[in-house]
């Protein structure tokens, strides 16, 4: 899959959900629910790419109360709708669920039983 399709991909699901967006390089992805719109770096690597499907999942997918519970379900919307879910998108995704924990845990915020299983997932134990 190269990277001029997962762009296209992210277009298109943008289009589909009527979501505003801002491309912006040098910045983390940002959505805002109630207004539809997200803030994005260009979808230049899968890093990127998987970013941008979590943005989405934030507007589209599942929204649970709980801060961590809404950053798992969104990564679990990006893998479910992910053209293909790799190695690295799946890096991508620990990565940011770990800085999310970390930050947690500082704050103070209850843990989430669905973020800490995204966390410590294998490969492929996700793959859909």
């Amino acid at each position: 899959m190269n990277t001029k399709q997962l762009a296209s991909h992210i277009i298109s699901l943008l289009l589909q959900h009527t979501i505003a967006v801002t491309w912006k390089d040098g910045t983390s992805g940002r959505a805002w629910v109630k207004t539809r719109r997200v803030r994005l770096r260009p979808v230049r690597t899968q890093k990127t790419y998987a970013v941008a499907l979590h943005e989405i999942g934030h507007i589209v997918g599942d929204q649970p109360k709980a801060r961590l519970a809404r950053e798992a379900a969104a990564w679990e919307w990006a893998m479910r709708n992910a053209l293909k879910w790799t190695r690295i998108t799946h890096a991508t995704m620990q990565r940011c669920l770990q800085s999310y924990m970390d930050a947690a845990q500082r704050k103070r915020y209850k843990p989430s039983p669905r973020a800490s299983r995204l966390l410590v997932s294998k490969f492929g134990q996700e793959d859909t």
